[in-house]
């Protein structure tokens, strides 16, 4: 690819990065853009795109790692890089890995020549040793949210609708109180794998409780993307 890479940048700290990136030794390689969701911008024009998992709660606003990619796909083809935080994004990157224009993460941390050599080879749709691309190895939870209704329900009612008991749980989905019960099953392999546990280990009420609401930014998003989930009004 001859002259420097156009990189569209949208994230909160768009300004930091795009300053970081020109100001890097290698900055001439690409010519970095902020770009903003709320302007009406009909198409970024850029060689690849770059997105923050950074996304704080602003007041009468909802938006976030996958609202920003599905703004870019609206808008472009171009390959979207993730710049990740750690395990605390894990649930957002792996939904993220699932779009066909994501090819990866990088670090938050990474240095800003590294990260420009990231962004050419991403551009070139080359490899580079700081890209991840590798998806989870199970199921996420995204994927178990979008099969199983009742997974959907609990996980909404209890991290978006502030239920606390089964019976909660029950009234706002229609589902029996017995079935209800079964939550903790159906989530066990998630669980286990999520916190490292031995395959026989027992995932009860409080344990799957205190698991979702690890969990809770993630599944306000996922509530709020689908609507349609019982208890899932944000």
């Amino acid at each position: 690819m001859g002259g420097a890479v156009d990189v569209a940048v949208l994230s909160p700290v768009a300004g930091l990065i795009v300053r970081a990136l020109r100001s890097s030794a290698s900055g001439a390689a690409v010519d970095p853009v902020a770009v903003h969701a709320d302007e009406p911008v009909p198409s970024p024009v850029a060689d690849v795109a770059l997105v923050s998992t950074y996304w704080p709660v602003h007041v009468g606003r909802d938006f976030d790692l996958l609202d920003a990619v599905a703004w870019l796909a609206d808008r472009s083809d171009a390959p979207v890089l993730v710049l990740g935080r750690g395990s605390v994004d894990a649930a957002f990157i792996d939904e993220a890995l699932g779009h066909p224009q994501v090819v990866g993460v990088v670090r938050a941390d990474i240095e800003p020549e590294e990260l420009t050599a990231a962004l050419v080879a991403v551009a070139d749709r080359r490899p580079h040793p700081a890209v991840v691309d590798v998806a989870p190895a199970g199921p996420t939870l995204a994927e178990a949210l979008a099969d199983n209704r009742l997974m959907a329900t609990v996980a909404c009612a209890i991290a978006v609708g502030g239920a606390t008991t089964w019976s909660d749980i029950a009234r706002a989905s229609g589902f029996s109180i017995r079935t209800v019960q079964t939550a903790p099953r159906r989530f066990a392999p998630l669980v286990r794998a999520d916190l490292d546990l031995p395959a026989g280990h027992d995932v009860t009420q409080p344990l799957l409780y205190h698991w979702l609401g690890t969990k809770s930014a993630y599944l306000r998003s996922w509530c709020r993307r689908h609507p349609a989930c019982a208890g899932g009004r944000a």
